[in-house]
């Protein structure tokens, strides 16, 4: 042949030294001479291939070689042998020879097309015959492959040379991407159970986490390195992982479902893909989580760029989807989301927006996983019963929760976004992850506390819109008049210390609450008064369930108990009394500031704010007013008659004080950089144009406090009895001069005291289908309302 010819390719010679199997280097020239042969780009390698198969349609020098390396096993041979086979079974004819050659135009088209049709006719017919030669000859190879040579192929895998274990992998691989039909032969015929499959799978040295001493540079370099060694032209060079790594992807793109159910149990393929991602490269990390997400996890939107993919993911039920997904593969996806902060680019061009983009997916694929139950892990709620009533999870839930307790959202901006995505998309996970929060919540006026806290009260605002058995059940029984054969069930019952345990995180204690009330910094108040009023919204559809029943003794025991619980687990509203008396007098002492921003004798000022607070806190004392600085911060404190919580006080006082001083940099101005961070954290709780005026920022904070004192009153009537609460004392004298957002807090907190010393409608839950609102009837605890405070403000809402 010309084309021969002219590549110096002696297709006698080569298959001459094909035929003599006994000697080893004149055998392993002739392998490399047709090797290189077939390897040439374009119509030169498909041609040799071509001329190969016309001599040995069967290639029996090729299975004659393996039948005598089955017992000689010569290294060389025997690798060079598997590659051939490989590049056999991956070649393609050149796309230039299918097309049809261009017609030109031309007058006499009835010859024109006479004349393209018989050529058409004299191409197509080699074009068949050649396809369907090499075709033959492919599938004789993969039949003796998974056949009789299986076991060759097992002695390899499990060798301590890189050598034979790459070229087996790279002929399994070549097997998997030929077809669909060849992939689900090599599924079924391959044993998974090999140990070797293990050993394969690892990297190739344990790396340090980044955290462990590793600089992100070194990261960088290591990754362009693996990145470098994963690409390499000679693949008896590249790492075995990622050998192996190619193999699994191989396999899950040509796989149909009924393969891809077949394999995605296997532990040994799938689980040894994903227990070791986070140290792949990030462009191959990329690969792998985009191929998973089409071919294993659920459609997000139907029509999808590749329908058969689509197709084949949605034939597959949620328990096969999410068997690769383990306790381990959920860890090295929160690795990768978590190996860069930085926005992912796409198309990524730098290594640094590779890793981005591999992060972004990673996030992406535990999004999905989170928050669709058809995915597997995840249900619609907690459907799940045990005989207590106490919602309980399967596998896959617990599995996730697992999971999120290990992420490091106040360190990581992936994680935060992954929380906040499971807040938002399956509240009732949400729910229940919060109920036992990992966090501490000490109020500590730094950037860490201030995520902390707004992701706490984010996990637990979704608690109000989850599906709960408990109130499902009360809703039932309240459906039949209040049947009084029904009895509540208990509130020290599982089901009902579930509910609270959600409602009313462990994290987010009393102690932790009333610390952040009585702190200095608004900051402070504000994220903990917010917190409190989640709560509170959280436990007032249950409370309106039991209130409707309330007319029968039991219900109404059950009632006035659950009340107690609740407010066990709440501060003293003498603690939120005597917030609210400062901040007033705050104004005050503020607006009585001379141009030079100084005040008359602001000790003297402070003197007449002590005594405010009256009464004993639940939580260990009542709160008083010791002092207000320069600056107009509250200096609060707990009265205690003991000296030991005294002491232990000022212990606490001069921690948190150690912590504020360690987040200034060294060799700063100490006053200069708490000030600059003071009003960074102020400007991300209140916002930039509200930080500017210190006034907005206590009329923020005094807003939420009225929205907690009202739901005080509506949720704990007994609360405000004890403190002798008097919502007449909360309105100023000059009230139609308030801002409009302090007298509409104003106004919840009247209503909500009218009703409950009138009775006709104690509760206003939030709104749900799940709640009922039946009045109930309680005591009155405030003087009645003066008409002529109440009407201006109502006068005014109904203008707005």
């Amino acid at each position: 042949m010309a084309t021969a010819a002219n590549d110096a390719f002696n297709l006698a010679k080569a298959i001459e030294a094909l035929r003599v199997t006994r000697e080893l280097d004149v055998n392993l020239s002739g392998l490399k001479s047709l090797h290189e042969a077939i390897r040439q780009p374009g119509r030169k390698g498909w041609q040799h291939l071509l001329s190969y198969l016309r001599v040995s349609p069967t290639c029996t020098e090729l299975c004659n070689i393996w039948e005598a390396q089955t017992t000689v096993k010569d290294p060389r041979v025997f690798s060079q042998l598997l590659l051939l086979i490989a590049d056999f079974l991956a070649a393609k004819p050149p796309p230039e020879q299918g097309k049809q050659p261009a017609r030109s135009p031309s007058t006499s088209d009835h010859g024109r097309d006479r004349n393209n049709g018989s050529n058409a006719v004299v191409l197509a017919t080699p074009l068949a015959s050649d396809l369907s030669l090499v075709g033959t000859a492919q599938q004789l190879l993969i039949t003796q492959a998974l056949g009789r040579r299986l076991k060759s192929l097992y002695h390899l895998l499990g060798s301590d040379q890189q050598l034979l274990s790459n070229t087996a992998l790279q002929l399994l691989a070549a097997i998997a991407a030929h077809s669909g039909l060849a992939a689900r032969d090599l599924a079924a015929a391959f044993d998974w159970s090999l140990p070797a499959l293990a050993r394969i799978s690892r990297p190739p040295k344990e790396r340090p986490a980044s955290e462990a001493g590793a600089t992100q540079q070194k990261q960088k370099q290591r990754s362009s390195r693996d990145d470098a060694a994963w690409d390499k032209p000679n693949v008896l060079s590249r790492p075995r992982r990622a050998m192996f790594v190619r193999l699994c992807r191989a396999l899950l793109e040509n796989a149909d479902h009924a393969t891809l159910a077949r394999l995605l149990p296997l532990r040994a393929l799938t689980g040894a893909l994903l227990h070791h991602v986070a140290a792949d490269p990030p462009r191959h990390v990329l690969e792998t989580l985009l191929l998973l997400s089409r071919r294993v996890l659920a459609p997000v939107r139907p029509g999808g760029s590749n329908s058969a993919a689509a197709s084949a993911a949605a034939a597959l039920p949620p328990r096969l989807r999410a068997e690769p997904f383990g306790d381990s593969a959920l860890a090295q996806l929160a690795e990768v989301a978590a190996s860069s902060d930085a926005p992912a680019i796409t198309p990524a061009v730098a290594e640094g927006d590779a890793v981005a983009t591999a992060a972004e997916a990673a996030l992406e694929v535990l999004v999905m996983l989170c928050t669709d139950p058809a995915n597997g892990l995840v249900t619609d709620g907690p459907s799940v019963q045990s005989p207590t009533g106490a919602p309980q999870y399967g596998p896959g839930v617990k599995r996730v929760l697992r999971m999120m307790s290990r992420l490091r959202p106040l360190d990581h901006v992936r994680h935060a976004r992954l929380l906040n995505e499971v807040a938002n998309r399956c509240p009732w996970l949400a729910a229940e992850f919060a109920s036992s929060l990992p966090y501490d919540l000490q109020p500590v006026p730094t950037s860490r506390w201030v995520a902390a806290m707004t992701l706490a009260t984010r996990l637990t605002t979704a608690a109000v819109v989850a599906p709960s058995p408990l109130l499902d059940r009360l809703a039932m029984v309240a459906t039949g008049n209040g049947n009084a054969t029904v009895a509540p069930p208990p509130v020290e019952s599982a089901a009902v210390r579930a509910h609270l345990r959600c409602c009313m995180p462990a994290a987010l204690s009393k102690a932790v609450l009333s610390r952040g009330v009585q702190h200095n910094r608004s900051v402070v108040q504000a994220l903990t008064l917010d917190a409190l009023a989640a709560m509170m919204r959280n436990v007032e559809p249950l409370i309106a369930a039991a209130a409707a029943m309330a007319g029968n003794l039991t219900w109404a025991q059950f009632h006035r108990r659950l009340c107690g619980a609740v407010r066990a687990r709440l501060p003293d509203l003498q603690t939120i009394l005597a917030l609210h008396s400062y901040l007033e007098k705050k104004d005050c002492v503020m607006a009585e500031a001379g141009p030079d921003g100084s005040s008359r004798p602001e000790k003297a000022a402070a003197s007449s704010f002590r005594g405010t607070a009256s009464g004993r806190a639940k939580d260990g004392g009542a709160a008083k007013i010791q002092d207000v600085d320069e600056n107009g911060d509250l200096k609060m404190d707990e009265q205690d008659n003991q000296d030991g919580e005294e002491q232990e006080q000022e212990e606490e006082q001069e921690e948190e004080e150690e912590e504020e001083r360690a987040v200034e940099p060294a060799g700063k101005d100490s006053s200069g950089g708490k000030d600059k961070k003071a009003g960074v954290l102020t400007a991300a709780v209140f916002g930039v144009a509200t930080a500017a005026e210190p006034s907005r920022v206590r009329l923020a904070v005094l807003v939420r406090l009225l929205d907690v004192i009202a739901c005080y009153c509506r949720l704990l009537p007994d609360a405000a009895v004890d403190a002798h609460f008097d919502a007449v004392r909360l309105v100023p004298p000059d009230v139609l001069a308030l801002d409009a957002q302090h007298q509409a807090a104003l106004v919840g907190v009247l209503a909500a005291a009218q009703e409950t010393a009138s009775g006709p409608s104690l509760l206003t839950p939030v709104p749900s289908t799940r709640v009922i609102t039946t009045p109930g009837t309680f005591a009155a605890i405030a003087a009645p309302l003066s008409t002529a405070l109440v009407l201006p403000l109502l006068r005014l809402l109904t203008r707005a």
